[in-house]
Parts: structure tokens; C-alpha cells; sequence
């Protein structure tokens, strides 16, 4: 008898368990309403002043934000696109040498100029797009814009920098081929751009070996010029001193 009501029991929790387990199910499986959205907040985009140079760059100026602080960038339509089938990372060596200075500036030089101005100076090298530029106290505005055009405009392209920039890329790739993400983003793009520059993601170890300064200076000359360029000016400037920068 104590046996048959303890089973009882049993079975009567049991099915008062699954009841509340069904019961919580059905609450959860109703489709609640989401919040209220609030109101949203005004927004603006900052007016765009844009204009173009005799020579054909567009220019761009963008006041924007409170802080003392104004972004400098060059942007040329050039890069990785440009290059032939036997110049796979010519445009990035070719970035890497014009940061070693200019006709007139030390590699050093640059450096320290652009760090009186509170920032710095940086060169990306892109597929389509290569930048030069960088974030400055708002007061150099035009000094950045200067400093910009002689990098850009007057690359020393120094040979005795040539074979040690030469080793960095020959490790950069080394360890881009070691790493199995690398090699189907390669085996990817070949695929579906078959004979495109877009398709060609390393070089061979002996086309590295054999660039020469000479392939430097012609890919820039090929390549670079007013035509592609834009320069963006954000930030808190002086507008007439940035303009008369540009126009210098």
C-alpha cells in the first residue's frame, strides 16, 4: 500500500513538472513586443566644401568637431592595380621608399617635422588607393599640407635604402605564405579574377631580388600625379591658411 501511494506520488510530480515546463514553454514561445523606440536624436552631416586645382586635384574641407585636431590625407588612384604581372608589390616598395625622404628632407627629418605638429606621417599602400597623410594640432594645418606635398612631390627614392627594404618585404611575405588563411585568399582570387591585377596577391621571391630603384622612380612617374589626387582637410583648421597651403 505504501509502495502503490508512493508511486502515485512520483507520478503526480512528474506530471506537475511537465505541466509547469509546458506551460513555460508557451509563455516564452509568444512573440514579444519590443520597446518603444525613442526619439531620435538630430543629426547633421557637416557641410563639404569641395573645389579643384588648375592642375586637376579635387579638394575636399570638412570643419568638424571641437577638438584642436585636423586629418590631413593625399589620396592618389593608384596602387597594386597598377602594377604588371612581373611588379606584384612594386606600389608597396615604392610607398616604403618615399618614406625615406625627399630632395630636400631626411627620412629623420620628416619625422621629427611631422612630430612637432603633434603627429605623425604615415604612407598606405593599397589595391586601388594609395594615402599619404596624418593627424596634426590644428594650428598646422598648413604645415602638414606642406609637408605632404614635398614627400609626395619630391621622393628622394634613395638606392642605399633599396636592399634593406628589399629583406623587410621578403619577410612579409615568408610569413604571409606560412599562414594557410593567406594562401586561399590567394588560390581564391586567382580564381575569380584570373590575369587580373586584382588575382595577384604575392610576388615571387626572385621578382623581389630583382626590383631596382630605376622600376621605383618609372612606376611613380606612371602613376602618380595630380590628376589622381584628392586632398581631404577634416577637422578644426584655419580655412584661409589651409587654402593657401594647398595652393602653394
Amino acid at each position: 500500500m505504501r509502495r502503490m501511494n508512493t508511486s502515485m506520488k512520483l507520478r503526480s510530480s512528474v506530471i506537475a513538472v511537465a505541466s509547469c515546463l509546458l506551460f513555460a514553454g508557451s509563455v516564452l514561445a509568444q512573440k514579444q513586443q519590443p520597446p518603444v523606440p525613442g526619439t531620435p536624436r538630430p543629426f547633421s552631416l557637416p557641410e563639404v566644401q569641395r573645389y579643384s586645382l588648375p592642375n586637376g586635384t579635387d579638394v575636399r574641407l570638412v570643419q568638424y568637431g571641437n577638438i584642436p585636431k585636423v586629418s590631413v590625407r593625399l589620396s592618389l588612384q593608384t596602387g597594386n592595380i597598377d602594377e604588371t604581372p612581373n611588379e606584384v608589390w612594386l606600389a608597396d616598395l615604392v610607398g616604403d621608399l618615399m618614406k625615406q625622404g625627399t630632395s630636400t628632407r631626411s627620412a629623420q627629418d620628416v619625422a621629427l617635422t611631422a612630430a612637432r605638429m603633434g603627429g605623425s606621417l604615415n604612407i598606405g599602400v593599397g589595391v586601388n588607393q594609395v594615402t599619404i597623410g596624418g593627424d596634426v594640432l590644428s594650428e598646422f594645418g598648413d604645415d602638414m599640407i606642406a609637408l605632404i606635398g614635398d614627400v609626395s612631390t619630391n621622393p628622394a627614392f634613395p638606392s642605399t635604402e633599396l636592399p634593406r627594404l628589399k629583406n623587410d618585404m621578403l619577410r612579409r611575405l615568408s610569413i604571409a605564405k606560412s599562414q594557410p588563411q593567406q594562401l586561399a585568399v590567394e588560390k581564391f582570387r586567382q580564381v575569380i579574377y584570373p590575369g587580373h591585377g586584382y588575382g595577384r596577391i604575392f610576388p615571387t621571391e626572385a621578382a623581389v631580388n630583382s626590383y631596382t630603384i630605376e622600376q621605383v622612380r618609372d612606376f611613380y612617374t606612371r602613376n602618380f600625379g595630380a590628376a589622381r589626387s584628392t586632398i581631404y582637410v577634416v577637422g578644426r583648421f584655419d580655412e584661409s591658411a589651409v587654402r593657401a597651403a594647398i595652393a602653394s
